[in-house]
């Protein structure tokens, strides 16, 4: 019989819908592909890390605060990549938030005046989140960020004038005039577009509704990304297997019920986005979602590791955190897989400005650019 797969996962830097709380400026979905002969000596592995750290249980958060704590995390990391494979995303809110800007006035389903902008021209919609964070004040998407959570016509309406009007003042004509498109019907579809979100979408199958604040969250966009990632993975291995998730109070019933959903789409592949990547739909190889509390499964304290390894680096490459050189070779492990094309879906990715893409290259290409 064909040895099964386990995609342990773990995040760090969950802020819900708070997309650019000072604190967390990033999130991180993570883990590993684990193969049935292997679980064994990886879960052994993950123990003999343990007890050198003398946890009753891996926190990779508080690993990252101390010496001791950099050095097992780094040693973990090398064990591990004889047992797994590392899978991951890397979300910098900021950007993120910029993003959502985009996907919400510049849909052209929406508004006409976006129709120079198509939906899976990513690597153009990646570029103009780009362009307005650096050219508008931070205010404007926090503004933004606010109205979004309880999207209504005179919320998002006042939004997209003031961005109007600042990218005027900034400039940029045509995305001011394609702000300024965001008016009558056009406002109207935006709204009611947000409004149907993946509440509506699982009520329209008869499952519990995902509420705003879950459907709103940087968590519900990473794990349905992951999910029909690791159901790429798996068809591509000729072998089915399970995802299994830490628990979360605030997103079980909402994860549970978004697998379903993405079950019952199944894997049709919708062509492929402007970067060459195939557009997945659902998913038809991950046989169940399992949530577990990592106390008593040593596979997602591995997954907590490499996520709290990774959010690292990302406040190491936002200037949050000093490195040194177990941090270093700790990137050289992890983030190669993120200048690597030879995947069509691949297991690594990160949703972030060119900037923060630089900087958190850095312990791999030398001199990244300023």
């Amino acid at each position: 019989m064909t040895p099964s797969l386990t995609a342990f996962l773990d995040e760090s830097g969950n802020t819900g819908a708070n997309y650019l709380d000072p604190q967390q400026p990033i999130h991180v979905l993570a883990g590993w592909l684990v193969r049935e002969p292997n679980l064994v000596g990886f879960a052994r592995a993950v123990e003999t890390v343990r007890e050198a750290m003398g946890m009753p249980e891996l926190k990779g958060g508080r690993m990252l605060t101390t010496t001791k704590g950099r050095r097992q995390m780094l040693r973990l990391l090398e064990e591990a990549r004889s047992f797994a494979l590392p899978i991951f995303s890397i979300w910098e809110k900021r950007f993120c938030a910029a993003l959502r800007v985009v996907e919400t006035f510049l849909d052209p389903m929406h508004n006409p005046r976006a129709d120079w902008l198509p939906a899976g021209a990513n690597l153009q919609r990646n570029a103009v989140a780009d362009k307005l964070l650096a050219c508008l004040p931070l205010s404007y998407f926090e503004k933004f960020i606010a109205a979004f959570r309880s999207p209504t016509r005179e919320s998002l309406g006042k939004i997209a004038s003031a961005f109007e009007a600042a990218l005027r003042i900034a400039g940029l004509e045509k995305l001011a005039w394609s702000f300024a498109g965001c008016v009558g019907e056009a406002l109207d579809e935006i709204v009611a577009g947000e409004r149907h979100t993946a509440e509506e979408s699982v009520r329209d199958l008869g499952l519990e509704p995902i509420p705003r604040n879950v459907s709103g969250s940087l968590s519900y966009p990473s794990f349905a990304h992951m999910i029909r990632t690791v159901d790429f993975l798996f068809e591509k291995s000729g072998r089915r297997g399970i995802i299994v998730h830490d628990e979360t109070s605030e997103f079980a019933r909402s994860f549970a019920a978004t697998f379903v959903f993405f079950k019952r789409l199944g894997p049709a592949h919708f062509g492929t986005i402007e970067d060459g990547r195939t557009l997945r739909g659902g998913i038809g190889f991950v046989d169940d979602l399992v949530l577990r509390n990592s106390r008593d499964e040593p596979l997602l304290q591995a997954a907590d590791v490499l996520a709290s390894a990774l959010k690292g680096q990302g406040l190491v490459a936002l200037g949050l955190m000093e490195a040194d050189k177990t941090l270093d070779e700790a990137g050289r492990l992890v983030l190669p897989g993120l200048i690597q094309d030879q995947f069509d879906c691949p297991p690594w990715s990160c949703v972030a400005s060119e900037e923060f893409k630089s900087r958190l290259l850095r312990p791999i290409i030398p001199n990244p650019r300023q």
